[in-house]
């Protein structure tokens, strides 16, 4: 029988860790695994509101490998504009919803070859996607591919830009919080304090453990830049 020639395609993809899980699974393996399917669900149930329920083609190929999460999105189905919002939104969806259940997490995100079915994943994007996770975000934040931002700006997509912020390194991540992840806007202001006070509870529990802590007050100032931009912008 002849076997099937299976090729790559251009993706937008994320690889994401989920920080500390390995050791939640070591504690109790079925509460971990319960709360990781439960910010999944509860990160696509957001992603249907925000999309109005119209989400099938641009609703990322998603899955989850132990404390690993990988979201990609086929550009040629909507456009590298239309395919890198996708990623963006859920990316940081998945940071909203984690941070909720107490896990801080980081990711790398980018562009390329890239093939997907139900028994593997494989492409230049994904190992890159890895790379920048691995090597290069340190802090819990997901950063783009430097290599895409200048194609990023080129695209000038208006809806980019909300989903993009650079720090001070220079490097550009998802900038998941902010208010066009609510419906209702005045609920903002609420849910960036609720952030704020689960990231003060983390950074209490990792007392002792100083690589942990420093990755919490990155994340803490994060969000307090957030909040001293939005209380200037009233």
């Amino acid at each position: 029988m002849e076997s099937v020639q299976h090729s790559t395609k251009e993706y937008i993809v994320a690889f994401i860790d989920i920080l500390g899980a390995k050791n939640k699974i070591k504690e109790d393996v079925d509460k971990s695994l319960n709360i990781v399917h439960r910010a999944y669900n509860d990160a696509i149930g957001i992603l249907d509101t925000m999309y109005n329920g119209e989400t099938e083609s641009l609703r990322p190929e998603i899955r989850i490998f132990s404390d690993n999460i990988v979201i990609a999105v086929e550009t040629s189905i909507k456009g590298r504009p239309a395919a890198l919002v996708a990623v963006l939104i859920y990316a940081g969806l998945i940071q909203h919803q984690f941070l909720h259940h107490k896990y801080l997490v980081r990711g790398g995100i980018s562009m390329g070859d890239f093939f997907i079915d139900d028994i593997m994943l494989w492409g230049t994007a994904l190992t890159r996607a890895y790379e920048i996770e691995s090597s290069i975000a340190i802090y819990p934040r997901i950063v783009l591919d430097p290599s895409m931002v200048g194609k990023i700006r080129a695209l000038e997509n208006p809806v980019l830009k909300h989903w993009i912020k650079q720090d001070v390194d220079h490097l550009s991540f998802v900038h998941y919080m902010q208010e066009r992840t609510l419906k209702e806007k005045d609920k903002f202001l609420l849910l960036l304090l609720m952030r704020l006070e689960e990231a003060e509870q983390l950074l209490i529990e990792a007392a002792g453990n100083l690589k942990v802590q420093q990755k919490i007050l990155w994340h803490m100032s994060y969000l307090h830049n957030v909040l001293l931009t939005y209380d200037q912008s009233r």
